[in-house]
């Protein structure tokens, strides 16, 4: 009832809850009360709300997480099986035994993951206690782990690429063990006429040796280059549980998975080369990458070099006809810095600062790599043109919309929208 109004004081009491008119509604037609008060499954709106906010059990919520998962990441994992298959199919034409899902658990890929995320653990818990002083830093962190980072949705999004990770590893060694069998190392002689000809008549070392030619800056380029192993997984690791932008994290995994098929495999048979390093043991007649060779063993008994010792281990790998985990010789294209370039990309596709300190660490890969006599300057240029133009590949084609509903590259966070027929059955009104 709206409130009467009170002659006293010669004015009028306003409204407790004043409107526009300063009249309480009006009460609603009877029509209007049946409509708003239909049963709940005559309302679909309603019926999506619910089904939305109602309780799930565990096991149904992992499933859920699951399937979405799995379909998001059927492509990449149709590529991976087809890149497992030809490396199976290219070891028993050529009769070498392809290296092996459990091989790679067991060559060091199990122990690298615990030993990576135990010290980032360790950081982290350190930077509770020093910054942020819980009183309970281990329950702090327990917390912080279940409610934030270690979540159901990240596991689940996480699960099938580390499944797939073992197969694109053994995939990737297997075939590049076997270049030499599918062809002889016979394009060094050409990449070093081509280098020469880009450097204006010099090798890319000459000209790097009068700045870096001295063991404390070989050794700390060796370092450097050395680290890409950490910064490969720890950039691998960030994207396989990453749930903000689902779109880039699936553009660098596809990224990923064929710059080491087609650059790595494809590219490394059909320029087959064992770059500087190998130089005289493979090419007839002068070596013009012996007087670097030279420096750099000069450089070891001042400072550790420790790329001679990985060079001399694949170089008896190759003599010995050894096919094991880890071994291979391919210098064009450079991995290095192909995947070097690709964390350029993703960084600049995340944030400014990040890009450019990405930016001078493939510059640094980049350089290593031709001052420590693995690769020929060419390896990484070809390596970063050949990266450049399989993102804006997987960029066009991840754009397209089938593809992107297919894998659900939309936020993640948003609720599962109501079904088409709700929605149609709530813009036509309720039933008569």
């Amino acid at each position: 009832m709206p409130r009467e109004d009170s002659k006293a004081g010669g004015g009028t009491d306003a409204p407790m809850f004043p409107y526009a008119d300063s009249t309480w509604p009006a009460a609603a037609p009877a029509a209007a009360k049946s409509a708003t008060a239909q049963p709940l499954q005559a309302n679909p709106e309603l019926i999506c709300l619910a089904e939305q906010i109602r309780p799930r059990s565990l096991a149904n919520r992992i499933w859920s997480e699951l399937a979405q998962s799995i379909r998001a990441h059927s492509l990449i994992a149709v590529m991976v099986f087809i890149y497992w298959a030809a490396a199976i199919g290219v070891s028993g034409l050529v009769g070498v035994h392809p290296v092996g899902y459990l091989d790679v658990l067991m060559a060091g890929l199990g122990a690298t993951t615990i030993v990576y995320f135990g010290g980032l653990l360790t950081l982290y818990l350190a930077y509770i206690m020093i910054v942020v002083h819980p009183k309970r830093p281990v329950l702090y962190l327990w917390k912080d782990l279940t409610s934030r980072i270690l979540t159901l949705r990240r596991l689940c999004t996480a699960l099938p690429v580390v499944l797939l990770l073992p197969m694109l590893i053994s995939s990737y060694g297997s075939l590049k063990l076997e270049i030499p069998l599918l062809r002889p190392y016979d394009w060094d002689a050409s990449l070093a006429r081509l280098e020469r000809l880009i450097n204006g008549g010099y090798q890319a070392w000459e000209w790097l040796q009068p700045l870096l030619g001295f063991p404390l800056a070989t050794w700390s380029l060796n370092a450097v280059y050395n680290s890409w192993y950490l910064v490969f997984y720890g950039i691998f690791f960030w994207q396989l549980a990453s749930t903000s932008r689902p779109d880039l994290r699936m553009r660098y995994l596809l990224v990923c998975v064929l710059q080491w098929a087609i650059l790595g495999n494809l590219l490394g048979t059909l320029m087959s080369s064992a770059g500087p390093a190998f130089y005289g043991r493979l090419v007839e007649g002068s070596d013009p990458y012996a007087p670097l060779m030279q420096y750099l063993h000069w450089a070891d008994s001042v400072r550790p070099i420790w790329a001679l010792k990985t060079q001399d281990f694949l170089w008896q790998c190759y003599a010995k006809r050894e096919f094991l985990v880890g071994c291979g010789i391919s210098a064009m294209p450079s991995m290095h810095v192909a995947t070097s370039f690709s964390f350029v990309l993703l960084a600049f596709a995340t944030n400014r600062l990040l890009g450019a300190v990405m930016s001078v660490y493939c510059a640094l890969i980049l350089i290593g790599s031709v001052q420590l006599g693995w690769h020929y300057v060419s390896d990484g240029y070809i390596a970063i043109i050949g990266t450049w133009l399989i993102w804006l590949s997987m960029g066009w084609f991840l754009n397209r919309t089938r593809i992107k509903e297919w894998l659900a590259l939309g936020p993640l966070s948003q609720p599962v929208p109501c079904n088409a027929a709700a929605r149609s059955q709530s813009e036509a009104g309720p039933p008569p």
